[in-house]
């Protein structure tokens, strides 16, 4: 007997043994290991998924109201064991139904055991044979009989099914909580109130034609479409040098869906293009294992946008000018707007508001008072730092930058700010490009504490 075996043999009676005790107990088990032949039974790989499968068989469970017991997660030469105790076992047929029911409907279904054993430490079988992980119309006993597969071609298919499932999963789990983070971005900042010239809880600003259940209605419809920029970046064709003309046509699509939630207003128009590209960068460092630093962040924005402002703004050949080309036509660089941030890797974000966000106390949003504060004093001081291209457009140099110098004044003493609002109010003028901001910081600054 090789040493292998005898180390696999062992480790099986130890199994056996913690089965015996937990029918000792009148109790019957259920266990969940991975199909994995020859040797080593596991590596990293397996090691890595195995985890979330056996949260997945836990959820299955409970949602069919099997209430676990004790539990044990085991690792040893025979490869990787799950075991719990179950609490009721009046109906362990019922139980073993559920468990290939789960089984037959996982992404690795042809990899899995599941066993169901009774008060007397004894298999519950159901009879049904599983079938090859290779021929897939055969039963596994079958071909093992003819040694119709050798071990070598078994486990290759076995780690490639493997490494679909934890690409799939990671990609999922990173679209799922990147959308998260985005909606809860848009709706903090929508929430911060007061703003000056814009819409907020209390006020619709300078705008006439939305107020805050526009962004709402807004945001909402957008929730669902955040993941589709992070699944984007996971595609095995994905490279940067396409990316832009991927995130346009997820954020034509995006816009599409704002306008008929808002009945054709533009409430977050920019903030659909800011927040895409946001999202495609971090799942793209994510996926290619790439530390979440500024650095990194920032590069890979500038990748994306690369030459954005002369490719639509100096090159562009459309007979009729967009206000973004009559503003940088008339003030250049000063009126690229969000291009040039884009381009950039979004200097005022990353340089301006992000370190003044982190300087200050953990956002809690249990408080609402520090929270407000907090934000409020972030967007002054991205609209103090911020060329807004949408208030050179409509009321020139001379106002934009009285617009920057009173926000710097009501960031130095809060007595200032309502000279500003009013000041917004008089001229009828909405930082919306600021607002913009505030979501991508608050974005990145979520992204920052959350994920690893």
């Amino acid at each position: 007997m090789s040493k292998e075996l005898h180390k696999i043999l062992q480790a099986r009676e130890e199994r056996a043994q913690k089965r015996s005790e937990i029918a000792a107990a009148s109790k019957a088990s259920v266990s969940l290991s991975l199909n994995i032949p020859s040797y080593p039974k596991h590596n990293q790989l397996c090691r890595d998924v195995f985890p979330w499968i056996v949260e997945e068989l836990k959820i299955h469970l409970l949602a069919h109201r099997v209430e676990l017991g004790a539990e044990d997660l085991i690792t040893d030469e025979a490869g990787l064991l799950y075991l719990a105790v179950l609490e009721e076992s009046d109906d362990l047929k019922s139980v073993k139904e559920i468990t290939e029911d789960f089984e037959s409907k996982h992404a690795v279904s042809r990899i899995l055991d599941v066993d169901v054993y009774d008060e007397s430490a004894r298999p519950v079988s159901s009879g049904k044979k599983k079938p090859c992980i290779i021929c897939q119309d055969k039963a596994a006993v079958e071909c093992m009989r003819e040694r119709k597969h050798d071990y070598q071609e078994l486990r290759a298919n076995i780690f490639e099914i493997l490494q679909d499932y934890k690409d799939q999963y990671l990609a999922m789990e990173v679209s799922e909580k990147l959308s998260e983070i985005c909606s809860r971005a848009l709706l903090y900042e929508v929430s911060l109130s007061p703003k000056p010239g814009l819409v907020d809880f209390y006020d619709s600003g300078a705008h006439t034609d939305m107020n805050y259940y526009s962004f709402l209605k807004s945001t909402a419809a957008l929730a669902p479409l955040w993941k589709d920029f992070a699944l984007a970046a996971w595609k095995e064709d994905a490279e940067l040098s396409r990316a832009l003309s991927e995130i346009r046509v997820l954020g034509l699509k995006a816009e599409q869906r704002m306008f008929a939630a808002t009945r054709n207003v533009n409430t977050q128009k920019g903030l659909i293009f800011l927040l895409g590209i946001s999202v495609y960068t971090v799942s793209h460092l994510l996926k290619n294992h790439q530390e979440l630093n500024v650095q990194n962040i920032r590069n890979c924005i500038r990748a994306i946008c690369k030459d954005l402002v002369n490719a639509e703004l100096v090159a562009s050949s459309k007979k009729q000018s967009s206000h973004g080309e009559k503003t940088f036509q008339k003030y250049g660089v000063k009126g690229a707007g969000a291009r040039y941030e884009a381009q950039e890797g979004f200097p005022v974000v990353f340089e301006t508001a992000l370190p003044f966000l982190e300087k200050q106390e953990k956002l809690d949003f249990q408080d609402k008072e520090v929270m407000e504060n907090i934000l409020s004093q972030t967007l002054l001081n991205i609209i103090a730092n911020t060329n807004d291209s949408n208030v050179l457009y409509r009321k020139g140099t001379e106002i934009a930058e009285e617009l920057k110098k009173l926000a710097s004044e009501a960031l130095l003493n809060k007595d200032n700010y309502n000279k500003l609002a009013l000041f917004c109010g008089e001229q009828q003028i909405s930082p919306g490009g600021s607002a913009d901001m505030l979501a991508v910081t608050l974005f990145f600054y979520d992204v920052k504490q959350e994920i690893d």
